[in-house]
């Protein structure tokens, strides 16, 4: 199978669930999750001929993308220090 069918059969077979898993992951952050999973899909993309296994390449480089982004995006507002309202 060449590498373009590899990647269509990947995006098929995991690319709703992967999308349903991150989405359940950033707590339903649907704007961290489109681009997430694509940016997982793109990288993937990237190094395909150099990963022995694609589906669980794509997982690690989502998850680790949406932690990033969950930690530079916090959704909780801070709370001021007393004396600063």
């Amino acid at each position: 199978m060449d590498e373009e069918r590899r990647f269509d059969e990947l995006y098929r077979r995991a690319g709703p669930r992967l999308w349903r898993t991150v989405l359940a992951f950033t707590g339903g952050r649907r704007d961290i999750t489109d681009d997430v999973v694509a940016e997982a899909f793109a990288r993937t993309l990237e190094r395909a001929t150099k990963v022995r296994s694609l589906e669980p390449y794509l997982y690690r480089v989502a998850f680790r993308l949406a932690a990033g982004e969950l930690r530079r995006d916090p959704t909780v507002a801070t709370v001021p220090e007393s004396g600063e309202h």
